[in-house]
């Protein structure tokens, strides 16, 4: 994060502050109202706050799970990487490289296995039940590389049009703020020789156009969605989880440009009714994009 200064580090680490604040003033109010009501629930008196399957209190205490656990996983390797390294002398890009390489896979296992738990354990039901078999049929794999060609293009154009209206709309500081902080999220920032790199380029391959699909679409488009869709409606819940999808991908351009990109994720997931699809989707965007960077000349991605 080269270009980042320190104004930019500063609105960062107060943008988190809010978030934190905000999370933790959202957990308390839930908890206040189920105190409020558990000895109603418990008599017979009244129905149970919180739905017992597929409540959007699932996936939000669920998230937390999965954010406070990665950060402290990774406080410890960062530690002590940053020791070992420093110790022998060793190159700090490395050193982040491999933070960020080990986090986007311990990322993804999280994000599957907290979905897991909650619809196995709590809700007692299968895989099969939201739409994942352990191999993709034939018709759902072309389904999700032709439906990954279609993203590329619908997010090569959503980015362009969204920075386009961007730097028109933004006076002239604020647009390069915001070009900044996108910039310092992206993966030339954390892989800086990824053209140069086989380590960088397979590592970034494993845990963008492998692991990522897999973990993303369990937690957002088979818990998530499927929560936000019951609660809120199908257009709401949409809505909502494309939403969520977008946040967690970084700078603020890329938030507005991923919203349509988790909305077609939705799209294809009831529509197909099977997991599998939005993952090949998913998985072909992120591994064309890779594949872009490292092969393509600089300036083309």
């Amino acid at each position: 994060m080269n270009d980042m200064t320190a104004q930019d580090a500063l609105i960062i680490g107060l943008v988190l502050l809010a978030v934190v604040v905000v999370a933790l003033a959202v957990d308390l109010a839930l908890l206040i109202v189920w105190l409020w009501n558990r000895d109603a629930v418990i008599e017979g008196r009244r129905e149970p706050v919180f739905a017992r399957r597929w409540s959007l209190l699932d996936p939000w205490v669920g998230g937390q799970v999965v954010v406070a656990a990665l950060v402290w996983v990774l406080l410890l390797a960062m530690i002590a990487t940053m020791g070992a390294t420093l110790g022998q002398g060793g190159n700090p890009t490395n050193t982040q490289m491999w933070i960020v390489i080990v986090g986007l896979v311990l990322q993804n296992v999280l994000l599957v296995g907290v979905p897991y738990a909650y619809i196995r354990y709590r809700y007692d039901l299968r895989l099969e039940d939201i739409g994942f078999a352990w191999l993709p049929t034939r018709r759902q794999a072309m389904l999700g590389v032709a439906g990954g060609i279609a993203l590329i293009l619908v997010g090569v154009g959503t980015e362009a049009a969204v920075t386009a209206l961007a730097e028109k709309a933004l006076p002239g500081d604020a647009w390069r703020m915001v070009e900044r902080l996108t910039k310092s999220f992206s993966v030339d920032e954390m892989f800086p020789d990824l053209r140069k790199s086989w380590v960088q380029f397979g590592g970034l391959f494993i845990g963008a156009a492998i692991a990522a699909p897999i973990g993303e679409e369990f937690f957002f488009r088979a818990f998530l969605h499927n929560c936000a869709k019951r609660r809120l409606g199908i257009r709401w819940g949409t809505l909502l989880s494309a939403t969520a999808f977008a946040v967690v991908h970084g700078g603020p351009l890329l938030v507005v440009a991923i919203i349509p990109i988790g909305i077609a994720l939705a799209w294809a997931y009831d529509r197909t009714g099977s997991l599998w699809v939005p993952i090949i989707i998913h998985a072909v965007n992120n591994g064309v994009g890779v594949l872009a960077m490292r092969f393509l000349p600089e300036g083309w991605v």
